[in-house]
């Protein structure tokens, strides 16, 4: 069997089945590769948690609806914020170790 990029599969007794994946960055903690098509912030930071180590927090009185299409290649964690802040109008206050978006 040969997978394509968004696919996964699974092995049991009865043999190989391959599925879609639903989040395309599954890898991403690994490979620091992410695309975001249209994609809530909330899922956006979640995901980019996990190569970042958990740098990034919404702050509890975002209101804002924002749905990101960008894709980022290990960039440097300055360059992601600078891609969230321009893409989705907001601000972002550095406390300690982490990205406080609002």
């Amino acid at each position: 069997m040969v997978l394509i990029k968004g696919q996964g599969a699974t092995s049991n007794a009865n043999g190989i089945k391959s599925y879609k994946m639903s989040d395309m960055n599954v890898d991403a903690w690994f490979t620091g590769n992410f695309v975001f098509e249209g994609t809530d912030l909330n899922q956006v930071i979640q995901s980019l948690n996990t190569y970042y180590n958990n740098r990034f927090v919404l702050a509890e009185d975002y209101q804002k609806t924002c749905k990101l299409t960008a894709s980022f290649n290990k960039v440097p964690i300055e360059e992601v914020v600078e891609v969230l802040t321009l893409s989705c109008n907001l601000t972002v206050l550095n406390e300690k170790d982490r990205y406080v978006l609002k």
